[in-house]
């Protein structure tokens, strides 16, 4: 069996963590533009709450993409 490399199998893991915050802010944006208005304010979700999950959700995927990229070039330079 191919053992990969751990700055290999480092970078997989941050890319994987740099992909779900910006599939579950599609998600949310999914859940708010088709849920009806009565459950929407229920659970306390809107338009506005969305547009701030925005930026902690990019900043946090792209520090993920970042550490990605960091892991990446330690393994190509070793």
């Amino acid at each position: 069996m191919h053992e990969e490399p751990e700055s290999t199998a480092e970078s997989r893991v941050y890319t994987t963590l740099a992909v779900l915050p910006v599939f579950w802010l599609a998600v949310l944006y999914l859940l708010a533009a088709t849920m009806p208005q009565n459950l929407r304010s229920m659970i306390g979700l809107d338009m506005t709450f969305c547009l701030g999950a925005t930026v902690p959700m990019l900043v946090i995927s792209g520090l993920m993409l970042e550490r990605a990229l960091a892991a990446r070039r330690r393994g190509d330079s070793s």
